[in-house]
């Protein structure tokens, strides 16, 4: 390896080593506050569907839920684009995303340096780069589905509908790569048969 190389992927250190566990704890500490607050807003309203709405590139989240009786076909059962309880003023969430925001500070800066210290010639270090941005995501987006399986195991999912429960991260109008990535939260939250049927009616 060149000294050139070594000393680009010095500067991606603060990347790689962030501390993702803050992250986790903030979601659910979000998750849990926010379901407590709507449950007693709302003792009448039952939903089956509970996601963590985002859009490309996870620059923050938001709750959003959906009832069973406003999911006309399978599509809006599985597609949180189409579920009618947003969430997204509620100040509960909102540690959680200043968490996240200073993560993707932390990648930006670093993207910056490199940006200046950039030389084509190297295509090793450059082509590691190419896919530092993609691993950034899909490494908050694991933060964020541990919160929801941590929580699961807990049972604080419990009170949602569970002959249709769906409990997800989302990106709103999902890329093939953001959809595989909420197909895999549903796999590890609801087995591989449902996360099946969930990539299959949005593909």
């Amino acid at each position: 390896m060149t000294a050139y190389e070594l000393e680009g992927r010095a500067i991606w250190q603060d990347w790689m080593q962030q501390d993702l566990k803050p992250l986790t704890e903030a979601v659910k500490t979000a998750v849990i506050t926010h379901m407590s607050q709507f449950r007693a807003a709302f003792p009448q309203l039952k939903p089956y569907g509970y996601a963590l709405y985002s859009c490309g590139g996870l620059p923050h989240f938001y709750p959003v839920m959906n009832t069973i009786e406003r999911a006309i076909d399978e599509y809006d059962k599985f597609c949180p684009d189409e579920w009618h309880l947003h969430e997204d003023n509620n100040a509960c969430i909102a540690p959680a995303n200043a968490i996240l925001d200073q993560l993707h500070q932390t990648f930006e800066r670093c993207q910056r340096e490199f940006d200046d210290y950039y030389q084509e010639s190297d295509d090793p270090i450059n082509q590691d780069v190419l896919q530092f941005w993609q691993t950034h995501i899909e490494k908050l987006f694991n933060a964020m589905l541990q919160a929801l399986q941590e929580l699961d195991k807990a049972g604080e999912f419990d009170w949602l509908e569970q002959q249709n429960k769906l409990v997800l991260i989302w990106f709103s109008d999902a890329s093939e790569w953001e959809l595989a990535l909420s197909t895999s939260a549903v796999k590890a939250l609801a087995g591989s048969e449902l996360a099946q049927q969930f990539y299959h009616c949005l593909q």
